[in-house]
């Protein structure tokens, strides 16, 4: 591949993206997820540019996921030698997502991704890095926001891509895709292809080649632009919620060993200073967030729970009757009299069932020394 001239601002509008967001700091030991395809290809050689001016240390990382047979070997050979010719360590992992998909009963995209970042943890853990980057870009953020916009989310959802998440950074997502490339091939660097992200069966795909050239070509030229702002501010509107939530969980909730326990009207309109009301739709929109709270604080997180899921626990605590109980994905959620209880899986329906046995031969054994019954 002939080289072509690099252009001169490119690299210091990714390093203005990884200072605005406090990506990363000197010292850092980076770990750079790098598949083989072009965008993370070029994360790679940007992060190298930026690496001493940063004062960071690169450690090349790939996940095989053992999906596409020789390609996926090759994909890691490739990325082995990539890493060997510029002098960076290089670790692999590797699973059948498959196989685990299968016996998880997981959709086989979300299987990859758990079991990708669950790699880059596990290094993270082990102190081999102590960041990781990964290549999403701009048009990453916008083929998300609009998958999760015909899927069916809530203001949450649009928030998509976070640039930073925990210790996962993501230095591209300020830049499109086609900018990458064409920095690749201004510096002679090839990168391998992936077939499936042509799956015209996938709905990344079809967005990626189909929707989203039709918007930005028919409709809206800046609307890749006008998606990723409007993730943006749902981000900001989040860390809002976020601190309001947390304060107001941290205030209010009861934790015991075996469960989370939270007053039904505090659940509903939260602690307000006196005198103070919310409008019926703001407390509805603080009673849901703080059931999903209560279910990330119990769960970890909010997987496979919907709006249904949230709006049925809000009307358990709304008119809800004493001892009644919902089932919902990783959580048993009880009503007992002006409280709920939050216990996790289907442990707590065992545990919920055996306090409520004791409390009966409890009041039997009451009533029996008082001869009242």
């Amino acid at each position: 591949m002939r080289a072509l001239p690099v252009p001169i601002d490119f690299t210091h509008r990714v390093f203005a993206t990884i200072a605005r967001h406090r990506m990363l700091h000197a010292g850092d030991r980076v770990g750079v997820g790098v598949s083989g395809g072009s965008d993370s290809v070029a994360l790679l050689r940007l992060l190298r540019e930026l690496s001493e001016q940063m004062g960071i240390q690169l450690v090349v990382l790939h996940f095989n996921h053992c999906l596409r047979g020789m390609d996926s070997e090759q994909d890691e050979h490739f990325v082995a030698a990539l890493a060997g010719h510029h002098d960076l360590p290089f670790l692999s992992g590797r699973e059948d997502v498959a196989a685990v998909a299968r016996a998880k009963r997981w959709n086989l995209e979300d299987a990859a991704r758990r079991l990708r970042y669950g790699f880059f943890r596990s290094l993270m853990s082990e102190g081999r890095v102590n960041r990781v980057a990964v290549a999403h870009t701009s048009d990453d953020q916008a083929e998300t926001v609009l998958a999760r916009l015909l899927r069916g989310t809530g203001p949450s959802g649009l928030a998509a891509i976070y640039p930073v998440k925990g210790r996962i950074v993501r230095p591209l997502i300020e830049v499109r895709r086609a900018e990458l490339r064409e920095y690749l091939e201004a510096l002679g660097q090839p990168w391998r292809e992936d077939a499936t992200n042509h799956d015209p069966a996938r709905l990344r795909s079809r967005l990626r080649h189909r929707i989203l050239p039709i918007l930005e070509g028919e409709l809206q030229p800046a609307i890749v632009s006008h998606l990723g702002r409007l993730a943006g501010m749902a981000r900001q509107d989040e860390a809002f919620w976020g601190a309001l939530i947390g304060a107001q969980i941290a205030l209010l909730l009861r934790r015991d060993p075996d469960r989370l326990s939270i007053r039904c009207a505090d659940l509903l309109v939260g602690a307000l200073p006196p005198g103070v009301e919310f409008p019926r739709e703001a407390q509805s929109a603080v009673a849901q967030r703080m059931v999903r709270g209560i279910v990330e604080e119990l769960r970890g997180d909010c997987r496979q729970w919907t709006a249904d899921h949230v709006e049925r626990v809000v009307e358990l605590a709304t008119d809800g009757s004493s001892g009644s109980r919902l089932q919902l994905p990783g959580v048993l959620v009880e009503r007992s009299f002006d409280w709920l209880h939050f216990f996790p899986g289907r442990a707590g329906n065992r545990k919920a069932r055996g306090r409520a046995s004791a409390a009966v031969v409890g009041l039997f054994a009451r009533c029996r020394a008082r001869k009242s019954w």
